[in-house]
């Protein structure tokens, strides 16, 4: 089940060439379905980690124009983000090589992460590490994601404030979930994380820690 957010972007941890570590990228689609509509334009507002110069700035990603490109300064990992004016269902992404010879500077190992405020974002899929580009290839990438649910509720029949879910080898923060009055609640996840859960509050009561939990396939 996608989730929609207004926020989403590329976060690179690594690219094909480890050093100058660069990224070149002449097309982001964010996609309604796999191969499916683009939800970006070129008046999509774009923001990156950073930019070698102006020519190259993020905009030229979604320019729908593989002439022009993003094109980063070297740094240890780098980000493209959208922001989609409005809470939006991603269910794909793609991206395109830029039509030069400097293949290197495309994404070996690299997340998609969303973000509902703007600053504070979250993994929501984890590529498989990727083989070397061609030039101006267009790769699609579905974003698979599964869901982990429960009831969150005392055995006063109170429902809990909230639940935090958590990466159970990393102990990082996924993302915490405020629980309907039944205690019902159901959030999607990376499809690789293997999850505890935290079930917090009413005052009074002391957390109590479920896992390790696997999450489920998403319909």
């Amino acid at each position: 089940m996608a989730v929609a957010h207004r926020y989403w972007r590329i976060f690179v941890d690594a690219t094909i060439n480890a050093s100058p570590n660069y990224i070149n990228l002449a097309e982001l689609e964010l996609l309604t379905v796999f191969d499916g509509t683009d939800l970006t334009t070129p008046a999509t507002p774009m923001t990156a980690s950073s930019t070698y110069a102006a020519q190259y700035a993020p905009k030229y990603a979604v320019d729908n124009n593989i002439a022009t490109f993003w094109h980063s300064l070297s740094q240890t990992s780098h980000w493209i983000a959208a922001d989609l004016g409005a809470s939006t269902m991603v269910r794909a992404v793609s991206m395109t090589a830029a039509d030069n010879s400097v293949l290197g500077r495309m994404p070996k190992e690299f997340r998609v992460q969303y973000s509902d405020d703007g600053p504070t974002w979250f993994d929501y899929w984890v590529a498989p590490t990727q083989s070397p580009w061609a030039l101006k290839e267009r790769r699609v990438f579905a974003l698979e994601t599964k869901i982990v649910s429960g009831i969150a509720k005392l055995d006063t029949g109170v429902a809990a404030n909230y639940v935090l879910v958590r990466d159970w080898t990393t102990h990082a923060h996924i993302v915490t979930v405020v629980p309907d009055v039944n205690g019902a609640w159901s959030v999607s996840v990376n499809q690789t994380n293997v999850c505890d859960v935290t079930v917090v509050g009413p005052d009074g009561y002391q957390p109590i820690i479920h896992g390790p939990i696997v999450p489920v396939a998403s319909d």
